[in-house]
């Protein structure tokens, strides 16, 4: 009989370790879902291979790195850098959001503004006008998206660092050309031929006030007919007013949310405009001083960095918590 006791007992180990590796499998399977769970509505979920996380994270921190480099020494590569970096990715996000049903993101501001600043740097350098149009909207109303969109910066998320560089990227070369336009040009005029030094730069409030308060309505107007009117998209895809409307917590949402579900739509556009139209009389000062310029850029980055590490806070808060959990399950198995 004691062999077959033996036996019994071993079979029972056997198993028992089955099923605690079973258990911790599918336990580390919940860890990882909940940590690759949005946080915010326009998280992408992060990819679960490790290694693209890896490859990710090393090379944002590069181009962070390499940005920090050349915006303090090296100013006049900085515009190569944005022109290398932006349209490689763009395609990256394009495909990322098609595949989420994302893509009529495409047609906000932030993109617009982009591809207006791409023109500005490959066909018209010297424009003292289109460079004022570009600079007060990034300065102001693209550069704040970081806080509706709670841009975070955070090295291993891909979708997460392409709308960092999106809002940010474009508005540190336009400061660089804004106060130091002779050593911004340098390698730009080399390699392009053409100076990124616009010529009589003036003060008028035409081309600083009136003109990007105009585009910023047009776009506005267009966005509508084209989205709403025109294509119409079900409520698979997201739009920038449904991405928002879903914050529940936010001060977007409340102020949208003001008079019930059946104006929030049009609350929401009113209070883009409004604020848009405040940030590009913010941007008016930052143009004229650079202290102010500075400062404003600054407070934006800080802004990015601080939400950056409440994400990571929260992701590592919340995996503590999982496996201690599991942990525990573990032992009442046992």
């Amino acid at each position: 009989m004691q062999p077959t006791s033996t036996s019994a007992t071993s079979r029972l180990s056997a198993n028992t370790s089955s099923r605690a590796g079973d258990m911790n499998h599918t336990s580390n399977e919940a860890v990882r879902k909940s940590i690759n769970k949005p946080r915010f509505a326009t998280d992408i979920v992060s990819p679960s291979n490790p290694y693209q996380e890896i490859f990710t994270f090393l090379f944002w921190i590069g181009v962070c790195t390499l940005t920090v480099v050349l915006w303090t020494a090296y100013p006049a590569y900085l515009p190569v850098l944005h022109c290398v970096l932006a349209p490689i990715l763009f395609v990256i996000r394009y495909f990322q959001y098609k595949v989420v049903k994302w893509q009529f993101l495409f047609l906000d501001v932030c993109y617009s503004f982009n591809l207006l600043f791409l023109i500005f740097l490959l066909l018209k350098p010297q424009s003292a006008e289109l460079f004022q149009v570009v600079c007060i909207l990034f300065t102001g109303p693209v550069i704040s998206g970081v806080i509706p969109f709670r841009n975070s910066l955070v090295f291993h998320n891909m979708d997460k660092m392409i709308s960092v560089f999106l809002h940010v990227s474009a508005t540190l070369v336009l400061y660089k050309i804004r106060w130091y336009a002779p050593d911004t040009s340098l390698i730009w005029n080399a390699w392009i031929g053409k100076t990124i030094q616009p010529q009589n730069l003036n003060t008028s409030s035409f081309w600083l006030m009136a003109v990007p308060t105009i585009c910023l309505y047009m776009h506005t107007i267009l966005y509508h007919l084209i989205v709403n009117i025109i294509i119409k998209p079900d409520e698979t895809y997201a739009t920038s007013y449904r991405l928002i409307s879903v914050m529940k917590g936010s001060f977007t949402y409340r102020m949208m949310h003001r008079f019930g579900p059946r104006y929030a739509e049009a609350l929401y556009h009113g209070i883009y405009a409004s604020l848009s139209t405040a940030f590009v009389v913010i941007a008016q000062i930052a143009y004229h001083y650079q202290a102010a310029h500075l400062a404003l850029l600054t407070s934006f980055l800080l802004i990015v960095v601080w939400n950056g590490g409440s994400y990571y806070i929260h992701i590592f808060s919340r995996y503590k918590t999982l496996k201690a959990r599991q942990e525990n399950n573990g032992e009442n198995q046992t």
